[in-house]
Formats: structure tokens, sequence, C-alpha cells
């Protein structure tokens, strides 16, 4: 059985490491601007390093995703990444701030991994995150 894959051509890949690039500067404006416990602090700067380091990764060398659901995930790659930029923009909640994060930090490790399914899941993460209502 062949092994489906979805080649993110060096133009796409560029825009979705930009994309990556803004999530991290909204997480670091997130992190300088608001009060936060030192423990947050240090979790929202890992995912700016992890996010930075990958940016770097993606414009360098592109993306090529291989498995059942490559082109799926190309398909919603974008998408994701968006909303997840917009969700940090009216951020009122640490916790969910962090969680958008440590989704979009995950999404990043399966896109460099190359593997589909690992991405259409981590795509559901970022989704699922950046549309979590805040509570009071």
């Amino acid at each position: 059985m062949p092994t489906e894959s979805a080649n993110i051509q060096a133009q796409e890949a560029y825009a979705i490491a930009d994309s990556f690039a803004q999530v991290s500067a909204r997480i670091l404006e997130l992190r300088v601007t608001r009060d936060l416990e030192p423990e947050q602090a240090r979790a929202l700067e890992r995912s700016e390093d992890y996010l930075d380091a990958f940016v770097v990764l993606f414009r360098n060398h592109g993306i090529q995703l291989l498995g059942k659901g490559a082109a799926q995930a190309k398909a919603e790659l974008t998408e994701a990444v968006d909303s997840a930029r917009d969700a940090l923009d009216d951020i009122a909640q640490i916790k969910r701030g962090l969680r958008i994060a440590a989704a979009v930090v995950t999404l990043a490790i399966a896109l460099q991994a190359g593997e589909a399914k690992a991405v259409v899941k981590a795509i559901k993460g970022v989704t699922d995150a950046a549309k979590e209502p805040a509570t009071a």
C-alpha cells in the first residue's frame, strides 16, 4: 500500500512559518504584559523558544507530511494556526493562553516530524484550544 504524502512548497512553508512566528510574538506579548506566576512565565517562554526554532526549520527546510490524511492536514493547517493566533489576541486568561501555546507547539513538533496522523490530531488540539470559551 503506497504511503500518502503532501509536500508543502517553499512559499507555503514560509507562510506557515510566518504564522508560527506571529503566534510566538503574541505569546511574548502575553508573557511580558501580564502579571504571571514565575512558572507560567517560564512555560510561555518555552513555547516561544520552541516555536522560534521551528520557524527557522520550516523556513529553511520546508515541510513534508507523510501518511494517511496528509492532504487533509495540509488543507487545515493554516486555518488552525491562524485561529490560535487570533485567539491569543483576545486572551484574558493565562491558563487558556498556556493551553493554546502548548497546542501550537505540539502542532509544530508534529509538522516537523512529518507524520500526517499526528498533524491532524495536533490541528484538532489547536482548534479546540482556540475555540475554548473564556471563563469569568
